[in-house]
């Protein structure tokens, strides 16, 4: 998370607390769908993990080369 809080946006903004505010619902109905993944083929989230992992590896590497 350290890497990610000196990360800096195209007008050298910080991209710490870069959320939006709640929304009221109004008359929308919230959706929730969930996998099953003990049934499927899981290859792809598989994938999707080691990259994931490689990703914030290689962030953390450039993070502290860069201090």
């Amino acid at each position: 998370m350290e890497a990610f809080r000196g990360l800096y946006d195209s007008t050298n903004h910080s991209l710490v607390d870069d959320f939006r505010p709640l929304q009221p619902l109004n008359e929308r109905t919230v959706q929730v769908s969930h996998r099953d993944f003990s049934t499927e083929d899981t290859g792809s989230y598989v994938t999707s993990s080691a990259a994931t992992i490689s990703l914030f590896t290689l962030l953390s590497l450039w993070a502290s080369k860069n201090v």
